[in-house]
C-alpha cells in the first residue's frame, strides 16, 4: 500500500525501511470480511513478487524466509542510503495482532507535569 512513498524515498535517497509481512494472500482483508460479514472469501496473491515490485520502484529489495535471514541482512539495512523493502515471508495461518501494532515503537515520554500559577 506504500508503493509510491517507496518510489519518492528512492528518488530522494531517504533511508526508509519497509517490512512487508507477506502471507501470500490478503490476510487482513480476509479477516476483515470474516469480522464484518461473517464470511471469509479467499484472496490469494501468489505469485506476487514483492522484491520485484520494490526494485521497480528504485528500492533495494531483500527477502527474509527464516529468522536468521534478518541477521544476515543487517549490514545492508544499516548502510543503504535509500529505501530498503524487506519481503518477510510468513506462514499464512499466522494472525498478526490488530491492536497497537506500532505503539511498541513509540518513545516512552515522562508524565506531563501540570504547571500551577504561583
Amino acid at each position: 500500500m506504500n508503493a509510491f512513498e517507496v518510489a519518492t524515498a528512492a528518488m530522494l535517497e531517504i533511508p526508509l525501511r519497509v517490512f512487508v509481512f507477506n502471507d501470500r494472500r490478503l490476510g487482513m482483508v480476509e479477516i476483515g470480511h470474516q469480522t464484518v460479514y461473517g464470511r471469509k472469501p479467499d484472496y490469494p496473491t501468489d505469485p506476487l513478487d514483492v522484491s520485484l515490485i520494490a526494485r521497480g520502484l528504485g528500492a533495494v529489495a531483500l527477502t527474509c524466509r527464516r529468522p536468521g535471514d534478518l541477521t544476515a541482512m543487517a549490514d545492508v539495512l544499516r548502510r543503504c542510503r535509500g529505501p530498503v523493502v524487506v519481503d518477510v515471508q510468513i506462514d499464512p495461518s499466522i494472525r498478526l495482532p490488530k491492536k497497537d501494532r506500532v505503539g511498541a515503537f513509540a518513545p516512552k515520554l515522562p508524565p506531563r507535569q501540570v504547571l500551577r500559577p504561583v
